[in-house]
């Protein structure tokens, strides 16, 4: 998927919010880590994955969705700094410690080791 993702300017994700709210876009993050633009429904959890490349659109609208595939086209790939900054959200690591945070366990860089010492 990266090969693809990283020959690739444009990613649509064009989803239906009669039918079916994206929960959560991984596909618009990892493209984004790519250097892609995404042009995405502003509906369900696809808002909150914007890392700078993301271009959002009235869902079910053809003609938002042709400006928003035009805007891209326009725009072009992100730069290597808007890449490298796109990078830094929505990390592995930041995604454990929210999850950990969540559930009431706060990870602490090193704690693996933590017991080795007791």
């Amino acid at each position: 998927m990266a090969e693809l993702l990283a020959s690739t300017d444009i990613v649509v994700m064009p989803s239906s919010t009669t039918w079916w709210d994206e929960m959560f876009g991984i596909l618009s993050i990892e493209a984004q880590h790519a250097g892609c633009r995404v042009v995405a429904s502003n509906g369900g959890g696809l808002p909150e994955t914007d890392c700078g490349g993301l271009i959002l659109i009235e869902p079910e609208n053809p003609r938002a969705l042709e400006q928003g595939i035009l805007d891209a086209a326009e725009i072009g790939r992100l730069s290597d700094e808007q890449r490298k900054a796109a990078s830094q959200r929505f990390t592995v690591e930041e995604s454990v410690n929210k999850l950990l945070h969540v559930i009431g366990l706060d990870y602490v860089q090193g704690a693996e080791n933590k017991h080795e010492h007791e």
